[in-house]
């Protein structure tokens, strides 16, 4: 049907039988509720009611007609519950996407937090340092960490100031002495990752107006970050790692932050979907992770 307002006119008439007290109800006049009661019946080719002076009926076809509206329009407003959970014993299921550090160490008991506060909220998640496609796998949501490239995609910022950062086991460090600049990394153990099928080995700075990138030959590499943070707190080597995944280790001392005065590169956290979420749930889920975030860091 082309107009689901026209149908609850209807329905509206047929239980009032009377085109003014319907659109008196409807806040319509009684020409645009004769308007679209005309549509309904152009549209279907049969006359729907019986029109006399003062009141109407529905006809033959109307009484069939009315029957089934009456239930599709049931069926329809349960479907917008389920869709909307407005109705909290029905699960809204949410298919999101981590990077793998990132979830397991700082994000999953944030959304532990916002599912027990709406029940209605059922979380998929899947960990994956790899870009997932919207658009061929049946994500919702992603976090991502790094800069986006133009997709379309739609972000939500949560924490748009993270950078990269150079860290090391105090055991390794002892090791090796001082490392006063990044050409420096090459003589040293680095810890890489796999992105797409390729390790990550253009490591980006900048000081002030200095700015350098450095290809570092990795001493180990793996496709997942948790197991570079792993391999840094086992004094393997250096890693270039997201200061979030890394801001507990730090705070604990297990690692040591290498040139503070060198600026990693931009490593923004953001919320992604392929589908506007200029909705409550959307922007209270990513109200939700920067404000946990925020306590997080100031803890």
């Amino acid at each position: 049907m082309k107009n689901l307002k026209d149908l609850k006119l209807l329905i509206k008439v047929s239980e009032t039988l009377n085109l003014s007290d319907a659109a008196n109800e409807m806040n319509l006049s009684p020409a645009a509720v004769s308007m679209a009661i005309k549509r309904l019946e152009d549209e279907l080719g049969v006359n729907l009611l019986v029109r006399s002076t003062r009141n109407v009926r529905l006809s033959g076809s109307g009484e069939i007609f009315i029957d089934y509206s009456k239930r599709a329009l049931e069926l329809l407003e349960e479907g917008i519950d389920k869709i909307t959970a407005k109705n909290s014993k029905i699960k809204k299921k949410i298919r999101i996407t981590m990077p793998s550090d990132l979830g397991r160490s700082v994000l999953l008991s944030f959304l532990d937090t916002y599912q027990n506060e709406n029940k209605q909220i059922q979380f998929e998640i899947f960990f994956t340092d790899e870009i997932v496609d919207f658009y061929q796998t049946r994500v919702d949501l992603a976090i991502r960490c790094g800069l986006l490239p133009d997709s379309g995609l739609i972000a939500l910022p949560i924490m748009p100031g993270n950078r990269r950062i150079l860290c090391a086991s105090p055991e390794y460090l002892r090791s090796i002495g001082e490392v006063t600049h990044p050409n420096e990394l090459n003589k040293f153990s680095c810890l890489s990752y796999y992105i797409k099928g390729k390790a990550q080995q253009n490591w980006s700075f900048s000081k002030g107006e200095e700015k350098i990138t450095v290809t570092i030959n990795p001493e180990f590499i793996s496709n997942d970050g948790c197991v570079v943070k792993e391999w840094a707190r086992q004094g393997r080597g250096i890693a270039y790692k997201s200061h979030l995944d890394v801001v507990d280790d730090l705070k604990k001392g297990t690692l040591v932050q290498i040139l503070p005065d060198w600026s990693g590169e931009e490593a923004p956290i953001n919320l992604i979907t392929a589908e506007k979420l200029g909705n409550e749930f959307g922007r209270s889920f990513r109200d939700h992770l920067q404000m946990e975030i925020g306590g997080y860091l100031n803890n």
